[in-house]
């Protein structure tokens, strides 16, 4: 219905359309197999979802891209579209990305930061973070402290941890992931019985050559 106003309004071949979802589909719907997880869950189920934008005639019908975004990608790129240029769009930016350049050339630039979630809380699944870069994935559970790090390329069902085989990659995202989360003040869950907050992503690691 919406595409359907838009063309009869005659603004349809000015005017870019974005459709995306904050997160992948609930518990109570059929596993997105061979992703793992549902909504909530840090694993690709819960937050891998596609996006369709129409910008005719520069967008080929049927088109699709691999590369990676987060929806914090948004802001900046549609700032471009608006007519702001690329530096000024990244000024105003703080979070995301502008993909302007992938989806005008079908090129995608050298991504600045890895693309973060953070899920302080309690609902049906326990306080993480996560923080993706290139093909490598790492989640952080709050409650016991416990890693997992997964290569998407190889394993897009993340089965396979690889948190003691690959302890460099691990212990390098935790250290990203960790000054990000304290460079944004981001809350954490408390221990009960101290009240103290949970360890950040990087502490407890012991560095080995």
């Amino acid at each position: 219905h919406i595409l359907e106003k838009v063309t009869a309004l005659g603004i349809e071949q000015n005017t870019v359309v974005v459709f995306i979802s904050d997160n992948g589909s609930s518990i109570h719907c059929p596993q997105n197999l061979p992703l793992r997880g549902f909504k909530i869950n840090p694993y690709e189920g819960g937050i891998r979802v596609p996006m369709l934008v129409k910008w005719p005639g520069n967008i080929p019908p049927g088109s699709t891209s691999s590369t990676p975004l987060i929806i914090e990608d948004l802001f900046p790129t549609l700032l471009q579209f608006g007519g702001f240029s690329a530096a000024e769009a990244a000024q105003l930016s703080k979070d995301g990305q502008s993909i302007f350049p992938l989806l005008a050339k079908r090129k995608a630039g050298k991504r600045k930061s890895p693309l973060i979630w953070h899920f302080p809380h309690y609902y049906q699944d326990e306080p993480y973070s996560v923080i993706r870069q290139g093909d490598w994935k790492l989640i952080y559970r709050y409650k016991n402290s416990a890693t997992e790090l997964y290569n998407l390329a190889k394993d897009i069902g993340e089965q396979n941890n690889l948190v003691e085989v690959e302890k460099k990659v691990a212990l390098k995202l935790s250290k990203r992931l960790a000054s990000y989360l304290r460079q944004v003040n981001a809350g954490r869950p408390l221990v009960k019985a101290s009240g103290q907050p949970c360890l950040w992503p990087d502490e407890g690691w012991v560095e080995t050559n």
